[in-house]
């Protein structure tokens, strides 16, 4: 990837060459016409906007400035899916299931950095984020086929780092649920 800006204002050019491998591998299974399995790695990289990488403040909210950050890098992220399902059309009988995992290193986020009330915002470079989702839903009829009952679980976890005046707070948040429907 190549990156090429120029902020005319301050005669400062912005060149930024990025190389990359980014591996992908999928695998489909079929154990029979109506029951399936896919799992699927794939890599990518989000390079910063020119605007992340400007060395220069954004004052326009004198008590919250944004400062530009021309060391920042790009994110490099992992994705894992892994999807099962399996229905059975004479029953009307199914099984959907999903797992979904995200981790990206260099990922970017705001820090804030607090002096004399002043709040200064400036994206940076953390460690890792995680992020991970995973659905299972179980459906089948009731006395017939013209009614359908389903029952559906899910969680959401996503962790990752947040910048206060230079020190790093993990934050975790969790969501677990659930649903039941009847048509």
């Amino acid at each position: 990837t190549y990156l090429d800006g120029d902020l005319k204002l301050d005669d400062v050019q912005i060149v930024r060459e990025y190389q990359n491998f980014l591996p992908a591998a999928r695998f489909n299974y079929d154990f029979s016409n109506s029951k399936h399995l896919s799992v699927d790695y794939e890599t990518s990289v989000q390079e910063p906007p020119i605007q992340q990488l400007q060395p220069v403040v954004d004052n326009s909210d004198p008590l919250n400035p944004y400062k530009g950050n021309p060391t920042l890098r790009p994110a490099y992220q992992q994705s894992w899916r892994l999807h099962f399902n399996t229905f059975d059309p004479g029953n009307m009988v199914g099984l959907f299931a999903f797992v979904d995992v995200d981790y990206t290193t260099d990922a970017s986020t705001n820090a804030v950095f607090t002096e004399d009330f002043i709040r200064t915002t400036s994206p940076m470079n953390v460690s890792e984020n995680l992020r991970m989702r995973s659905d299972i839903t179980f459906t089948f009829p009731l006395v017939n086929l013209k009614n359908r009952f389903s029952i559906t679980g899910n969680v959401l976890e996503q962790r990752g780092p947040s910048v206060l005046d230079e020190l790093e707070y993990e934050i975790v948040q969790r969501n677990i649920g659930g649903r039941i429907r009847y048509d």
